[in-house]
């Protein structure tokens, strides 16, 4: 019996769109990038086809907008801002400076061991869009940080290894 070459072609697209899609998992793993194991998770590694990688490139804005009516309740005074990690609960906060505001996110990452923040800001730019373009994974136990706070902005130069 012959195999229509339609076939044929059909099932080469499909091994090769699988293997694509296999290696490409296994990359992001090693090279560090954000995975979301929906499979079994075993030591560590995700095991079934239902591995979801955010790729090499930075990690996906997760846009909490409409969940973060509320403050993230830190500390602050004139030069400095204090967040207890610990608590790691979903807000957002906009602290303004004297040429302009540094906007934070905090929330629950999946695991319950780190919080995820995210942040960017402006220097006296109308046209700045909110983009926060650092997102850092804090572990919890690190607990309260302070923070500097200048006329351009939040320092957040200490969190430097958590974050991308």
């Amino acid at each position: 019996m012959k195999v229509p070459k339609v076939l044929k072609f059909s099932g080469l697209f499909i091994i090769l769109f699988l293997v694509i899609f296999y290696a490409s998992t296994l990359v992001a793993y090693r090279y560090g990038a954000k995975c979301h194991c929906y499979g079994f998770k075993t030591n560590g590694l995700c095991l079934g086809i239902n591995t979801v990688c955010t790729g090499l490139g930075p990690a996906l804005h997760v846009n909490f907008n409409n969940n973060m009516t509320e403050n993230c309740n830190s500390q602050k005074d004139a030069n400095t801002l204090t967040i207890d990690f610990a608590q790691c609960k979903n807000c957002e906060e906009i602290i303004y400076v004297g040429f302009g505001s540094t906007t934070y996110e905090m929330y629950k990452s999946q695991d319950d061991n780190y919080c995820t923040m995210q942040y960017g800001g402006e220097i006296e730019n109308p046209n700045w869009k909110g983009d926060l373009n650092t997102t850092c994974t804090v572990p919890r136990n690190i607990g309260i940080k302070t923070f500097n706070i200048t006329n351009y902005g939040v320092d957040f130069s200490s969190l430097a290894a958590y974050c991308k």
